[in-house]
């Protein structure tokens, strides 16, 4: 059923390796080609969904409060169930094999980030705590199970990095996120040759399906990811519903 679209429903793939299992709990209606995943791993519960809106009327057995990544269908459903206290719009972006065109900028190189770097991810995300930019959902299992890269300032500090939400490589999938640049070092095409970077390399793993998410009023990020091949998918609704 997941397989029906895979790009819409990467994360849902991704988390049924066994290391994920434990913090799913999915409901499943045939009848209606209908699936929902809500995943427990983050102090906020993720709701993930596809097929028809009334499979939303389950949630209200589940925990609350919780994050919705909803297809654009359903947000009259949700929105009629119960107060939102935040929404936005999203794009979801697939990458093909044969559309990717890797960044050139000349001397950047992204080095690929190990479990050493995650006090320095924490760092250059706090950067953007103030503003709302910094990345949602990073937590240290991500960088020691997927691929995150990273650009370097002249005194050693991270300027710019990204990774992956997850990767299943059983699945072959994976979700670009994370990527975010400082902001004392953005318009130096940084967070292009990071996103190159995590792409490239999970190509080279063999990964066939990719995507990544992106807010719909991003332009600059939305330009970046189409001149590395990214291609639109689907828009769809991210929202978080409080008790």
């Amino acid at each position: 059923m997941l397989r029906r679209d895979p790009y819409w429903s990467i994360y849902a793939l991704g988390d049924l390796d066994p290391r994920r299992a434990g913090f799913c709990e999915w409901i499943v209606e045939p009848e209606t080609g209908s699936v929902l995943l809500l995943y427990r791993e983050f102090s906020m519960p993720i709701v993930v969904a596809m097929g028809d809106p009334s499979i939303l009327d389950r949630v209200e057995d589940l925990a609350a409060p919780c994050f919705f990544q909803i297809p654009t269908h359903f947000f009259a459903r949700l929105e009629g169930q119960r107060p939102l206290e935040w929404k936005r719009r999203m794009i979801r972006f697939r990458l093909e094999a044969v559309d990717f065109r890797a960044s050139t900028s000349q001397g950047l190189v992204p080095r690929r980030l190990t479990a050493a770097d995650h006090d320095a991810l924490v760092a250059l995300y706090a950067d953007g705590e103030s503003t709302g930019e910094a990345p949602d959902f990073y937590m240290r299992s991500q960088l020691e199970d997927g691929a995150f890269f990273g650009v370097e300032d002249e005194n050693g500090s991270l300027a710019a990095a990204g990774g992956t939400h997850l990767v299943s490589r059983a699945q072959s999938v994976a979700a670009i996120g994370n990527v975010y640049t400082a902001r004392a070092h953005r318009g130096r095409g940084l967070a292009k040759a990071v996103t190159s970077a995590i792409a490239g390399h999970l190509l080279d793993q063999g990964i066939r399906t990719i995507a990544l998410n992106v807010k719909r009023e991003n332009d600059a990020a939305i330009r970046i990811y189409e001149q590395l091949g990214f291609r639109r998918h689907c828009d769809y609704w991210e929202a978080f519903a409080g008790k």
